[in-house]
């Protein structure tokens, strides 16, 4: 009898503490989406420069984009599984409209085009994370939200130096 109690204690503290992570998803589920959409956007983007850059510069910045966009979204997946949130498949149309408008150049029209689309990405980005900042409640989310402040602040400064 006793551990029948214990059982259906335990199943309801469960049943609770699921039903509490559930609700908390949903108030961050949007920012996670955005910010995979834009990890897959710029996977995509770099993975099309690695065949379409025609600059060595491009090129190892398309090299240096997959890897890390790999593993940032790895890292968000990771993060929206642990609270119960879907992450988008889909990329936005705006997205889709950039990657298949660079899809048509090549050569130094490409270089320059890639380097304008990434630049504007990464402004977009930064408002997403420095938003997530502002209003998120997720200690995690905040945690990747200011990383990636943090680096495409950097990013942005090198890249504003270098073009």
């Amino acid at each position: 009898m006793r551990f029948k109690t214990t059982a259906r204690l335990c199943i309801a503290a469960l049943l609770v503490a699921g039903g509490a992570l559930a609700q908390a998803a949903p108030a961050e589920q949007p920012y996670v989406q955005s910010a995979q959409r834009i990890n897959r956007a710029e996977l995509a983007l770099g993975q099309l420069a690695q065949q379409r850059g025609s600059s060595d510069e491009v090129k190892q910045m398309a090299r240096t984009m997959v890897e890390r966009h790999s593993a940032l979204s790895a890292q968000l997946d990771d993060l929206a599984r642990e609270r119960a949130i879907v992450t988008a498949q889909l990329a936005s149309t705006e997205d889709e409209q950039v990657h298949d408008r660079l899809a048509q150049l090549s050569g130094t029209s490409f270089d320059e085009a890639f380097k304008l689309a990434v630049a504007d990405a990464h402004t977009r980005e930064l408002a997403l994370h420095r938003g997530e900042l502002e209003r998120g409640g997720d200690a995690g989310l905040r945690g990747y939200a200011q990383s990636r402040v943090t680096a495409l602040e950097a990013s942005m400064a090198q890249a504003k130096d270098e073009w």
